[in-house]
């Protein structure tokens, strides 16, 4: 947004969370203009934003300059956690949680969308965990439950991989190592 000289402030954050039918105000932003650039420059920090947003930035305008707005999309990423015995038999169960709850954005649903997964390092590379899934369960909202078979003794680094939703975009666990015997 170009204001020239003129401008000092703007009515700068103003977002709407995915799923939110009107923008909240969040703050107002101190404009710096420099005769090098091409126009002012101007930021502000958006605060508690859980959900991937839409943020919007305006200003009213003067006298020399019109009226302006631009917006850009925020996505933000999920608290994800996996949790999983360090030692396990041939049959490891592996538990992922994530925050915050991810509501049912397809209807009708057959089943609960399995959103997360666990991935396991081979070779450098990020892959699908080695082994069949023998039974898995989720709420479709905070969390799953998977319990594998087949899998071959020897150590795994793994992680919860999210896979992303109009709510929140991709992200994943931190990694950790298990050993299954």
């Amino acid at each position: 947004m170009d204001g020239g000289t003129a401008l000092t402030s703007a009515s700068f954050s103003w977002k709407r969370e995915v799923g939110e039918s009107a923008d909240t105000f969040v703050a107002d932003a101190t404009v710096s203009y420099d005769n090098m650039m091409s126009g002012n420059t101007f930021s502000a920090v958006v605060p508690a934003v859980s959900r991937s947003c839409q943020i919007t930035a305006t200003w009213a305008g003067n006298a020399d300059y019109l009226a302006s707005s631009s917006w850009m999309f925020a996505g933000v990423r999920p608290k994800l956690k996996l949790v999983a015995k360090t030692a396990t038999p041939r049959k490891p169960k592996f538990y992922i949680t994530v925050s915050p709850e991810q509501p049912f954005y397809q209807l009708p649903l057959q089943k609960p969308p399995f959103l997360a997964d666990v991935q396991c390092r081979v070779h450098g590379v990020w892959t699908d965990f080695p082994g069949e899934v023998g039974v898995a369960g989720s709420d479709g909202k905070t969390s799953w439950m998977y319990g594998y078979y087949g899998v071959k003794p020897g150590k795994y680094l793994i992680r919860a991989h999210f896979r992303g939703t109009n709510y929140n975009v991709a992200g994943y666990s931190a990694a950790q190592r298990i050993v299954v015997r």
